[in-house]
C-alpha cells in the first residue's frame, strides 16, 4: 500500500509539472507580458528531471550499476542546466548567475564522481538545489522571494521526516514531500505575472 502511494503521488507531482511547464509555454507562446525562454526552461527543466528520477528507480536501471550511474549523470548535467536557467530567469546580476552555476557545476562534478567511487553522494545535488533556491529568496522581492523560500523548506522539511522512523519505514515522507513541491512549485509559477521575476533586488 505504501509503495502504491508513493508512486500515485510521485505521478501526481509529475502530472503538476507537467502541466505548469504547458502553462508556460502557452504563456511565451502568446507573447504574454513576463514571460521569457528562461522561466520556461526552469519549469521544463524541472520537469525532464522527474521524469528521468522516475526512470532510474524502474528496478531494470536501478540494480544495473551501469545504466544507473549512466541515469544519474544525465541527472547531474541537467541539473547544472536547470540551475543556469533559474539564476538567470530571475534576472539577477551575472556575477551572482557566475557563482551560483559554479558552485552548482562542482558539486555536481563531485556527485558524478562519487557515483562510482561509492554508488552516489545524494547530498550533493540537495546542496545544490538549496544553495541556488537561497540565493534566489535572497535576490528577489515579495511573493517570488516567499516562492522560492517555500521550495527551499519543501527540501529541508523532506530531510526533516525522512528522519522520523514511522514516516521514514511507510515512505510517507515522500508523499508528504511530494504535495509540497506540487504546491510550492504552483505558487511560483503564480507569480509569473506579477513581473517580479525581472526586477530583483540585485
Amino acid at each position: 500500500m505504501a509503495i502504491s502511494l508513493n508512486s500515485f503521488t510521485n505521478f501526481l507531482h509529475a502530472v503538476a509539472l507537467a502541466s505548469y511547464t504547458w502553462l508556460v509555454y502557452t504563456g511565451l507562446k502568446e507573447a504574454r507580458p513576463h514571460y521569457d525562454i528562461y522561466i520556461f526552461a526552469c519549469f521544463g527543466l524541472l520537469f525532464v528531471i522527474k521524469i528521468f528520477g522516475i526512470l532510474v528507480h524502474i528496478p531494470l536501471i536501478e540494480h544495473d550499476r551501469n545504466k544507473h550511474n549512466f541515469f544519474w549523470t544525465i541527472i547531474s548535467i541537467l541539473v547544472i542546466f536547470l540551475n543556469y536557467a533559474t539564476l538567470k530567469s530571475i534576472n539577477t546580476h551575472f556575477l551572482i548567475v557566475s557563482a551560483g552555476t559554479g558552485i552548482v557545476f562542482v558539486l555536481a562534478s563531485l556527485y558524478i564522481r562519487s557515483l562510482f567511487n561509492s554508488g552516489g553522494k545524494f547530498y550533493l545535488i540537495a546542496a545544490a538545489f538549496t544553495i541556488v533556491h537561497s540565493l534566489c529568496a535572497i535576490v528577489t522581492r515579495g511573493q517570488l522571494s516567499l516562492a522560492w523560500f517555500y521550495l527551499l523548506m519543501s527540501n529541508l522539511l523532506w530531510i526533516v521526516f525522512s528522519k522520523i522512523p514511522y514516516l521514514h519505514k511507510r515512505k510517507y515522507h515522500n508523499d508528504i514531500y511530494h504535495f509540497m513541491l506540487i504546491g510550492s512549485t504552483y505558487y511560483l509559477y503564480s507569480t509569473i505575472e506579477s513581473g517580479l521575476w525581472k526586477n530583483p533586488i540585485f
